[in-house]
């Protein structure tokens, strides 16, 4: 299962942002049986995304987009307890790691998938994740 984070879905549907749109779907088109790997996001993915969408470039494209998000295999829920987490990891690491980010990588480690797909370099701060975007 491969985690796709709010970064690389915007730049998937985002041709504005024209290098990080032909990165995206170059990087789509060189994982091999791309379509036959699981994917997820969490609600706060669920939530950048659609707040995106508020945008007027996305005019035209919000029911494409929110068909994907929709179409993904698993959407993680954060709970209360994964919230405090991410407030003590956000606090131990200086504040150097984003606090969605964080909530994205416990969510992550609840289900075991350790593959990401982002922009947000972020993530390659953490040695358990394998951003294969970067």
């Amino acid at each position: 299962m491969v985690f796709l984070d709010s970064s690389f879905i915007i730049a998937l549907f985002n041709k504005k942002e024209y290098k990080r749109n032909k990165s995206a779907e170059k990087i789509i088109k060189t994982i091999p049986d791309i379509d036959k790997i699981p994917k997820a996001i969490n609600n706060i993915v669920l939530n950048e995304v659609l707040y995106k969408l508020t945008k007027p470039y996305y005019d035209g494209k919000r029911e494409q987009i929110i068909s994907f998000l929709l179409a993904m295999d698993k959407i993680i829920f954060v709970s209360e307890n994964d919230y405090k987490k991410a407030i003590k990891l956000y606090k131990k690491y200086d504040y150097t790691i984003n606090y969605s980010d964080w909530l994205i990588i416990l969510s992550m480690k609840k289900e075991g998938i350790t593959d990401i797909l982002s922009f947000d370099d972020d993530f390659n701060k953490i040695k358990e994740i394998n951003n294969i975007s970067i």
